[in-house]
């Protein structure tokens, strides 16, 4: 007995053969002439027709090499903005700045002490005196504006004796000031006399 697939093996494509069908094999009165490639033709494609049942799942390929980086998005939309952070501690003090241009010169002041003018401070003694300091009376000239409460300064310009000294003046008064002097013991009726100079501190 032949192979098949050794017989068909030696076919050649122009080769005729004798096809019958299956009850009829017996008999070529009924054989149709074809030649080998037609029926090979036939054959395999019938064979292609008929679909067999899925194979296995085969094992997973290899990753792929990554891709190119896309292109860039649209910007997205601003999001909401956010609670404002706690104050931050307080920085530690600056270098100290340049001194500042001096400024304008003020206008004067009063001046500290003006002086009114001179003036005899003495009198005639009533009763005999030991030496010591009393208070003797004056009256000054109303262009001096004497009023109580003004300061005043009284300066002897000249003293008869050694003994002699003048120590302050006090305004008592519109256009009256009270001396302060030393002198010796005085009898009764004598006089004395002491030139002054007095002064208005603050004008």
């Amino acid at each position: 007995m032949i192979d098949l697939p050794e017989m068909l093996s030696d076919l050649r494509d122009d080769d005729v053969l004798l096809v019958f069908r299956n009850r009829e094999i017996h008999t070529r009165r009924k054989a149709a002439r074809v030649t080998w490639a037609i029926l090979k033709a036939a054959v395999l494609s019938s064979v292609a027709a008929i679909e067999g049942p899925p194979g296995r799942d085969g094992s997973p390929g290899r990753d792929g090499l990554p891709g190119k980086d896309g292109g860039q998005g649209l910007p997205g939309r601003d999001g909401t903005a956010g609670k404002d952070g706690a104050a931050g501690k307080d920085g530690g003090a600056g270098p100290q700045g340049a001194p500042g241009k001096d400024g304008a010169a003020g206008k004067d002041g009063t001046p500290a002490a003006v002086t009114l003018g001179a003036l005899i401070v003495g009198e005639t003694i009533p009763l005999a005196i030991g030496s010591g300091i009393r208070r003797v009376t004056v009256t000054t000239p109303s262009a001096w504006g004497i009023a109580v409460g003004q300061n005043l300064l009284a300066f002897a310009t000249a003293v008869p004796g050694p003994l002699y000294a003048v120590h302050d003046a006090i305004a008592m008064g519109k256009d009256t000031i009270s001396v302060g002097v030393s002198t010796p013991a005085l009898a009764l009726a004598s006089t004395y006399a002491i030139p002054c100079r007095i002064a208005r501190v603050g004008g």
